[in-house]
């Protein structure tokens, strides 16, 4: 439950949701302190968007006349984000006029560099102009880390989208916090860190 401990320790919201469809998640969430929304069998399943979850909370928050200016994304695949970086990302919200605010990182690689394999399993540049261009001369790109959205409601009721018209700006993370757990050895690499971080090495 660190991301609920974090959520609540940071300040920042009237209230943390966790929306889940599991009994036993429910349930530890409430203890830590947060409110459950029980997911549609909609959005129960792996084809389930992040921003179809987020409408359906929204919408039933609405229903209930319970109203909101923005909202937070915090995914709990993100064990490294920090109390730190809650706070610092509503400041770059509140600073720029409650637009949206994505916490990113820097790619290991250039993605510029990116092949895929065409139809006859054939490799080919994903972006032709940049592929033996020195990375020196590439546009800076960076990549969401899947720890932190910030969004004004009104904004994502208009566009079911994160990446709206009215701008987007980035909360910079390092990359060793900026382990998003998908794998088994993504949990490993974080626990491998946290522990570092616990011993004080």
């Amino acid at each position: 439950m660190r991301t609920v401990e974090d959520g609540l320790a940071s300040e920042c919201f009237r209230k943390v949701v966790v929306s889940t469809d599991d009994d036993k998640i429910a349930n530890l969430s409430k203890s830590a302190g947060a409110e459950v929304h029980i997911r549609s069998l909609k959005n129960s399943n792996d084809t389930a968007t992040l921003a179809e979850s987020c409408l359906e909370i929204i919408e039933d928050f609405n229903s209930k006349n319970e109203r909101y200016d923005n909202f937070c994304l915090l995914q709990v695949v993100s064990p490294l984000r920090n109390v730190e970086d809650i706070i610092k990302s509503y400041e770059i919200m509140k600073n720029s006029n409650n637009s949206t605010v994505i916490s990113v990182t820097e790619w290991d690689e250039p993605p510029w560099w990116a092949l895929i394999l065409n139809g006859d399993g054939m490799l080919k540049p994903l972006f032709t102009d940049y592929y033996e261009v020195d990375r020196t001369k590439l546009p800076h790109a960076v990549m969401h880390n899947g720890a932190i959205i910030w969004q004004r409601v009104e904004d994502f009721l208009k566009q079911k989208s994160f990446m709206t018209a009215g701008g987007v700006y980035p909360y910079m993370m390092p990359r060793d916090r900026s382990i998003e757990v998908d794998y088994k050895d993504d949990l490993e690499k974080a626990e491998l860190i946290l522990n570092k971080k616990g011993s004080g090495n």
